[in-house]
């Protein structure tokens, strides 16, 4: 809402004595950011003409698309009264958020957010996150981020009168540590006796694991563990009895907090 200042003044001529008297309306700018202050001359003179500035004499009563700062106002009217007003806009209350540094976190972390504001939460009209990847809610002012990799969050925040705050935060996500041998040796020494699956997250889960023999014989097919919880794992045998040395397929598909899921290929070596 802007806010205004209403002033009652004189207008005279210096080679007579007639005079004008005018009432100076001042429309502060709405936003801080805005430029959209406003001069309005209300007077019963003939013909009053205004100029700004001293720019060109105009008929028109409203000056308008102003900044804040401080202006010269010049008036005269048919009878060659003029006056002279010095003008202060004043520049409204500066709306301001904060989201905080930016957050380093590991992949899948819960990490909260905020955004901060000098206006009353109860003077907030609308919250927008963007984009909407990871977040427990976008349209409030502490939503849950849980990533699999980095994201530059933008939160806009619009007030009662109808400005606007933005403020960005990203967060940092390092890669959800997957380790696949390429080799182990099933001799149960106690040593890298199963061809397993290593993850950095308990949450994730093996959907599938096949492993194929050169000729695409499968020899091992298991779905739905969890490696960091339970033991799992192809010991190196097929049908009960224990398979030579040599180079075998995998195939791994894992599931992710997120729901999303991510397939790997490759090659381990069996070792006696």
């Amino acid at each position: 809402m802007k806010k205004l200042l209403v002033l009652a003044l004189l207008g005279f001529s210096l080679s007579a004595h007639a005079s004008f008297t005018f009432d100076l309306t001042i429309l502060e700018p709405t936003c801080s950011y805005l430029c959209d202050a406003q001069l309005i001359v209300e007077s019963t003179a003939a013909d009053l003409q205004l100029s700004l500035d001293n720019s060109d004499f105009q008929d028109e009563l409203i000056i308008s698309d102003l900044c804040p700062g401080e202006y010269t106002l010049y008036l005269k009217d048919d009878d060659g009264c003029t006056a002279q007003e010095e003008v202060l806009i004043l520049a409204p209350f500066t709306f301001i958020i904060d989201l905080g540094p930016d957050i380093e976190a590991e992949a899948f972390d819960e990490v909260p957010l905020e955004v901060l504001s000098n206006v009353a939460p109860s003077s907030i009209v609308e919250i927008s996150w963007m984009p909407e990847t990871g977040l427990s809610c976008t349209d409030c002012s502490t939503p849950v981020a849980e990533l699999n990799e980095t994201v530059t969050y933008t939160v806009t925040l619009t007030s009662a009168n109808g400005c606007i705050a933005t403020d960005e935060i990203t967060v940092f996500v390092g890669d959800a540590e997957v380790f696949i041998p390429n080799a182990f040796s099933p001799n149960f020494d106690g040593y890298n006796d199963f061809f397993n699956v290593f993850v950095g997250d308990e949450r994730i889960i093996v959907r599938r694991m096949q492993i194929a023999d050169n000729w695409g014989n499968v020899v091992y097919d298991e779905r739905n563990f969890n490696p960091s919880l339970e033991v799992w794992g192809w010991d190196g045998s097929f049908r009960g009895k224990m398979m030579q040395p040599n180079v075998f397929i995998y195939f791994i598909e894992l599931g992710f907090p997120d729901g999303s899921i991510e397939q790997f290929h490759g090659d381990v070596t069996l070792i006696r």
